[in-house]
């Protein structure tokens, strides 16, 4: 069963501690998918209409979201080349 929340673990490249950083509440629908970017923030994915899909710093706050009204079902990121 899928929750109405986001719960991003801690991680690092060296060691996975499983420490739960925090507890995202306020979906009205559940979330699916939760990614880690290379710049220490998170992006979460939502069945959500209204938080499809938003990208969150380690305090909680929410700094982008995309602005289309759409579900989520799956998210996956790429790192980008430098060149």
């Amino acid at each position: 069963m899928k929750e109405k929340r986001a719960s991003p673990w801690a991680l690092t490249m060296a060691l996975q501690t499983g420490e739960c950083l925090r507890v995202l509440d306020g979906f009205d629908e559940p979330v699916s998918s939760c990614v880690w970017a290379a710049d220490q923030t998170f992006i979460t994915g939502s069945f959500d209409k209204n938080n499809s899909i938003c990208q969150w710093n380690v305090h909680g706050e929410c700094v982008y979201a995309w602005p289309k009204l759409h579900r989520t079902e799956d998210l996956a990121l790429s790192p980008t080349s430098a060149g």
